[in-house]
C-alpha cells in the first residue's frame, strides 16, 4: 500500500512539474515572441524606444515581485496556508493601490522625457496604461503555485500569449504598429489573461480576518530589503538599457537588446527556479532543517540552473550568426560577439541569484542588497568609460566583472548561513 501511495505521489509530482514547465514555456514564449516580432517589424530607433519602455516595465516588475509576489510565496506557503483566498484578496487590493501610484509616476516620467525632447515619451505613456494589467498577471500566475495548482497559470498565460500576438500581428498587417501600440497590445492581452485567472482563483477581496496592519508589518519587514535588493540587482546590469541610449543612442540600444532577446527565454526558467526554491526552502527552514541540508539544496539548484544557463549560452554562441540573421532579417548580424558575452553574463548572474534566493528563504534578506550594491557600484563607475572606449563590448565586460564579484561575495555569505525564520 505504501509503495502504491509513493508511486502515485511521484506521478502527481511529475505531472505538476510538467505543467509548471509548460507554464514557464508559455510565459517565456510571450516575452520572447513580442520582442522578436517588434525587432523584425520596427525600425531600430522605434524598437529602441520600445526596448527602453520594456526595460522600465521589467524594473517595475522586479520591484512589484519583491514587495508583493515574493512575500506572497513565502507567507502564503507558511503563515497563511489555511487562508490562501483571503490572503490573495488582500494582495489584489494592494496591487491596485500600488499600480495607481505606478501609473501616475510613469505618466509624469513621460512628461519629463517629452520635455527633454526624446521620442520615447509615447511608449512610457502607453506603459502607464498597460503595466498594471501585466503586473497583475505576474502576481496571479504565481498565486497558483502556492497550492501547487499551476494548470490555472497555464490557461491564463496561454490566453495572454495568444491575445497579445494576435494584437501585434493585426497592427502590423494594417500598418498601424509602432512602439507605443506594441506596449498597449501587451496590456490588452494581459487584461484578458487576468480575467481568466481571477475566475479560477476567486480571491476573497474582503480579506477575511487578515488585518491590514498585520499584513503591512510582515510585508514591510520582508519586502523593504527584497525591494532594495531587486533595485540594486537591476542597477548591477540592466541599467545598461538606460545608459546605452544616453551614451551611444537608441540605435545602439536596439542592437544590445536584439542580442539580449536570445537569452530572454532564460528569465522565466530562473524565475521558476526561484518560484520552487523560495517557498520550499522557506518551509524547510521553518520546519527545522539544519544548515547542512539547506546548503545541499543550494548546490542542487546551482547545478540545475547554472548548468542549464551555461549550456544554453554556449550552444547559442556557436550558432549566433545564423540565429541573428534568421530572427532579424539581417538587421543585427554584426552583433554576434555580444551573444557570447551575454552567455557569460547570464551564467554569472544565475549563480548570484540562486544564492540570494537561499538567503531570502532563510530570513537573511538584509544581506542581499549589499551583494547587489557592490555589483551595481562596479557597473555605474566603469560602464560609461568602457562604452566610450569599446562601445557595447566594453559595457558587457564590465557587467560580467560585476556579477563575478557579486557571486564570490554571495558564496561566502551562503557558507556562513544562519537560519533566521
Amino acid at each position: 500500500m505504501g509503495v502504491v501511495a509513493l508511486t502515485a505521489g511521484r506521478r502527481r509530482g511529475l505531472g505538476l512539474g510538467a505543467v509548471a514547465v509548460l507554464d514557464q514555456a508559455l510565459f517565456a514564449g510571450s516575452s520572447f515572441s513580442i520582442n522578436i516580432l517588434l525587432a523584425r517589424w520596427l525600425p531600430p530607433v522605434q524598437y529602441g524606444a520600445f526596448a527602453l519602455a520594456f526595460f522600465v516595465f521589467l524594473l517595475l516588475g522586479a520591484l512589484h515581485t519583491a514587495v508583493l509576489t515574493e512575500p506572497m510565496l513565502v507567507f502564503g506557503a507558511g503563515v497563511y496556508r489555511r487562508r490562501v483566498r483571503s490572503y490573495l484578496g488582500r494582495h489584489v487590493v494592494l496591487h491596485v493601490l500600488v499600480s495607481a501610484v505606478t501609473a501616475l509616476a510613469l505618466a509624469a516620467g513621460a512628461g519629463i522625457v517629452w520635455a527633454g525632447g526624446s521620442t520615447a515619451w509615447p511608449s512610457l505613456l502607453a506603459l502607464a496604461v498597460a503595466a498594471p494589467f501585466v503586473l497583475l498577471l505576474w502576481l496571479l500566475r504565481r498565486a497558483f503555485y502556492i497550492e501547487l495548482t499551476p494548470r490555472g497559470a497555464v490557461t491564463g498565460d496561454a490566453v495572454y500569449f495568444a491575445a497579445t500576438i494576435a494584437g501585434l500581428y493585426l497592427l502590423h498587417a494594417t500598418g498601424h504598429l509602432n512602439a507605443e501600440r506594441g506596449v498597449l497590445a501587451m496590456g490588452l492581452g494581459a487584461a484578458i489573461g487576468c480575467a481568466v485567472m481571477l475566475a479560477r482563483l476567486r480571491p476573497d477581496l474582503r480579506g477575511g480576518d487578515i488585518g491590514w496592519r498585520e499584513l503591512a508589518v510582515r510585508h514591510w519587514s520582508y519586502g523593504r530589503w527584497s525591494a532594495l535588493g531587486q533595485a540594486l540587482f537591476w542597477a548591477s546590469g540592466q541599467v545598461l538599457v538606460l545608459l546605452v541610449p544616453i551614451v551611444l543612442g537608441l540605435g545602439a540600444l536596439a542592437g544590445l537588446v536584439a542580442a539580449m532577446n536570445l537569452f530572454r527565454p532564460l528569465n522565466p526558467l530562473l524565475q521558476s527556479v526561484q518560484t520552487v526554491m523560495l517557498p520550499s526552502t522557506a518551509a524547510a527552514a521553518s520546519g527545522g532543517a539544519d544548515v547542512a541540508e539547506l546548503r545541499q539544496r543550494l548546490r542542487g539548484y546551482l547545478f540545475v540552473a547554472g548548468g542549464a544557463v551555461l549550456l544554453y549560452g554556449l550552444t547559442l554562441s556557436i550558432f549566433s550568426h545564423a540565429v541573428l540573421h534568421a530572427l532579424y532579417r539581417g538587421h543585427y548580424d554584426d552583433h554576434r560577439n555580444l551573444v557570447f558575452l551575454f552567455a557569460v553574463s547570464y551564467t554569472a548572474s544565475t549563480v548570484v541569484q540562486v544564492q540570494t534566493v537561499l538567503l531570502k528563504a532563510t530570513g537573511n534578506v538584509r544581506v542581499v542588497p549589499a551583494i547587489w550594491a557592490l555589483s551595481g557600484a562596479i557597473v555605474l563607475v566603469l560602464a560609461v568609460p568602457a562604452m566610450l572606449a569599446f562601445a557595447l563590448t566594453g559595457a558587457l565586460i564590465v557587467v560580467i566583472l560585476s556579477y563575478v564579484t557579486a557571486a564570490l561575495v554571495a558564496w561566502r555569505r551562503a557558507q556562513s548561513l544562519e537560519v533566521c525564520v
